[in-house]
């Protein structure tokens, strides 16, 4: 695999980038989940622990997480464990696919998100709007929405809202590391999400962090709308790093 085909790679190769995310996803279950993984110390040496064992899991496939009066419906595909529901709650994390903004679908993290409900965590792998017909923070928004779907119907869908966390790649990390930094008394943040509860854990692989260094970025200004020196604020409110 090479580079990300959507031109928001840093420099990193695709292989080394899914290395990492595959690394992340082990880890990001072992602090939900509240168990161990294998991680590379320091030295080079690995540290071996244990997760959960595997466990079966089922699909609701396109489930609408946004309300009534949004402008449009839109689903994720919410992978739970045998039993979540039924009695204890577990861990959930929030997928968002890449794609540079503009385009591919939650289809492409189907593999990420059976890996994770087979760990024993509740997984929304949700759609969302593209640029540049939706401008942002429309995006952010989005995934704000699906954080309060999920709120809203963690009794049915057993979630611990105190083990909730994310995982995107590329446009998709852009998004989830956005909605991990934004503070709820912030201007990117609605009234209505201002109590949602703060992501305990974020795997963000390939993430465009600083969209003030793409000026010539179509993609980019097709997301933020505006030329950089135009419009900087927004492209600063765009930056995780920024946050």
């Amino acid at each position: 695999m090479g580079k990300p085909a959507n031109g928001l790679d840093d420099g990193i190769s695709g292989s080394e980038v899914m290395k990492r995310m595959v690394q992340g996803m082990v880890g990001m279950a072992a602090v939900l989940l509240g168990g161990c993984a294998s991680h590379t110390v320091s030295n080079g040496s690995k540290s071996e622990t244990a997760l959960p064992a595997k466990t079966g899991y089922e699909v609701l496939k396109g489930e609408i997480y946004t309300p009534d009066d949004w402008p449009v419906e839109l689903v994720a595909d919410v992978y739970k464990p045998e039993g979540a529901g039924d009695g204890p709650s577990y861990p959930a994390v929030l997928v968002v696919h890449g794609g540079g903004w503009t385009r591919r679908s939650p289809s492409d993290m189907d593999s990420i998100a059976k890996d994770l409900a087979k760990r024993g965590l509740v997984v929304s792998n949700v759609a969302y709007r593209f640029a540049p017909q939706h401008r942002f923070p429309t995006q952010l928004e989005e995934l704000q929405q699906a954080m309060r779907w999920i709120v809203e119907n963690h009794q049915t869908l057993g979630v611990d809202l105190d083990r909730i966390g994310a995982y995107g790649y590329s446009a998709g990390a852009h998004l989830v590391a956005l909605l991990a930094t934004v503070d709820r008394d912030d201007p990117l943040t609605p009234a209505w999400a201002r109590e949602l509860p703060k992501l305990k854990a974020v795997v963000a692989g390939g993430t465009p962090t600083d969209q003030r260094k793409r000026p010539n970025s179509q993609l980019v200004r097709g997301l933020l709308g505006a030329e950089r020196d135009a419009a900087l604020d927004t492209w600063t409110a765009a930056s995780p790093i920024a946050r």
